[in-house]
């Protein structure tokens, strides 16, 4: 599985503009035949707990919580054609116009994907509410998709969809204090504690193999895997689960501890790797609350490290 490289982080700095400076939202179009090319599946989001050090640059009051959503769709996703895409959350509003759609959104197109990347949440190192959101599209065609998600924490619920030509309201001053959060560290009795933040505790690196120490220390995490960043490579190495379906260390993971301890991976040079195994920059590691091998591809919650280079 490869990961997308998201290089560009004025990007960020654009998405926290969109956010802080948008009031409300344009009132959609009631509902009209679909003359677009697209035709939207449905709508997921993932939260992620990043690292500052992820980015090129440091980002204002180093930001650590974001969120992305992933559009299924089938058909053509031509950005050209969109008008807007709007998100409300509990506490923020992004209204994305088809001038900054290109900033913002990711195209996988072998896997009809469509994804808004990495909005900021909350201000300063940053919260993601949790509870009720909305996604809307609209097209210049007169296409509109409408999806409530519940964005829940640690315990999974299934996401509800719902038919509704109900405009997105501005976004309250006045937060409700019964909104929960998941935020980088917890203080407060509404707040929830972001996955923590594991450690690379060493890479070496010989001609054939590269060696890395890690420790993970929270009980939730149930499974990890590493990012290779490699120079001039559009995607993110991946090396994989390090847990299987039976919480068997696999893909070169020796050992898995969430106590604090330390684990050990290797990656052996091989046929699939010796393009750009000799090439590896830097390392990131990348943990989640979900089992990838038992249920592949479903991370809702996710925490990437910071990044050690290889030498």
């Amino acid at each position: 599985m490869k990961k997308k490289i998201f290089r560009y982080v004025s990007i960020l700095f654009f998405g926290m503009l969109i956010f802080t400076a948008c009031k409300s939202a344009p009132e959609p179009k009631k509902n009209e035949p679909n003359n677009s090319q697209i035709k939207i599946n449905s709508v997921s989001w993932l939260i992620e707990r990043l690292h500052p050090s992820i980015w090129d640059k440091s980002l204002k009051d180093n930001s650590e919580m974001f969120i992305s959503f992933y559009i299924s769709y089938s058909g053509k996703f031509d950005l050209q054609q969109i008008k807007n895409i709007a998100i409300q959350s509990p506490i923020d509003l992004w209204n994305v116009d088809s001038a900054q759609l290109e900033k913002v959104v990711e195209l996988q197109e072998e896997k009809n994907l469509a994804i808004v990347k990495r909005l900021p949440c909350g201000e300063k190192q940053g919260a993601v509410p949790l509870g009720n959101w909305i996604f809307l599209l609209n097209d210049k065609q007169g296409y509109k998709y409408k999806q409530e998600l519940n964005v829940n924490g640690f315990e999974k619920t299934d996401k509800e969809e719902i038919e509704n030509d109900e405009p997105i309201q501005s976004v309250k001053k006045e937060e409700p204090i019964s909104i929960k959060r998941i935020v980088p560290t917890a203080s407060k009795k509404d707040e929830i504690e972001a996955l923590k933040m594991p450690v690379i505790n060493s890479v070496s690196k010989d001609e054939d193999s590269i060696e890395i120490y890690f420790t993970v220390n929270d009980e939730r995490i149930k499974n990890g895997y590493f990012w290779f960043s490699v120079p001039n490579e559009e995607y993110y190495k991946d090396s994989g689960s390090m847990i299987d379906a039976s919480n068997n260390p696999v893909n070169g993971c020796r050992e898995f501890r969430t106590d604090g301890k330390k684990s050990r991976y290797i990656l052996r040079k091989n046929s699939e790797n010796e393009e750009w195994f000799n090439n590896i920059e830097a390392i990131f590691f990348v943990v989640s609350d979900t089992n990838r091998v038992a249920s592949p591809w479903e991370e809702r919650i996710r925490t990437v490290s910071a990044g050690a280079t290889v030498k």
